[in-house]
């Protein structure tokens, strides 16, 4: 998720088909803090045809500006 209008900063989450949980922030070109641990929950569930993963990101872990209208960017 990129918030911000610079497209500078992103917040990453992930789930593998195991339900392993990653997250990193994006700082700009090709700089990344892996330290950054954000508060949000996620599962997956496998069926005969593959696998479904959920995601609850909490707004309080993605900062962001605090004005009228947004337009986030989103990498699915």
């Amino acid at each position: 998720m990129d918030p911000g209008p610079e497209k500078l900063t992103a917040f990453d989450f992930n789930l593998s088909a195991a339900g392993q949980k990653m997250d990193l922030k994006h700082l700009g070109d090709y700089q990344w803090d892996f330290n950054w641990n954000g508060v949000w929950d996620g599962a997956t569930s496998l069926s005969d045809s593959g696998w479904v993963a959920e995601m609850r990101i909490p707004f309080s872990q993605i900062r962001y500006v605090n004005q009228e209208e947004h337009e986030w960017g989103m990498h699915v």
